[in-house]
């Protein structure tokens, strides 16, 4: 085993490092006695895991995932941000909606339009 531990006031807060296996592990404690698995990174696949011990693809999250919210007037770069690219449009014509890059411009997930 080899980690690095965080503590605060001599209590456990972080540890990062290979604590009983292979896998790169990042856990989180509030109270230095409940240890919470933040990532898990496979070593055999390099998958990551956030929320799962048992990534099963290059990224594998377990639970909601949260992408960044725009108006219409302040989208992202498409380009910049490259083909495949997620957002969320607040104020797109007929309500909120995801959005994807297609490496030029935003485009609804829902029916692949532009975002006008």
């Amino acid at each position: 085993t080899v980690s690095l531990l965080y503590q605060t006031a001599f209590s456990g807060r972080a540890e990062v490092g290979l604590a009983g296996d292979d896998a790169l592990h990042i856990k989180v404690s509030a109270d230095g006695a409940a240890w919470h698995e933040a990532i898990v990174i496979d070593p055999a696949t390099g998958r990551t895991g956030i929320g799962t011990a048992a990534p099963s693809s290059t990224l594998h999250v377990a639970g909601t995932v949260r992408v960044g919210q725009y108006a219409k007037a302040a989208l992202p770069s498409a380009s910049a941000n490259g083909a495949g690219a997620l957002i969320y449009v607040n104020d797109e014509s007929g309500g909120p909606v995801m959005a994807f890059s297609d490496g030029t411009a935003w485009r609804r997930v829902t029916d692949r339009a532009v975002v006008a």
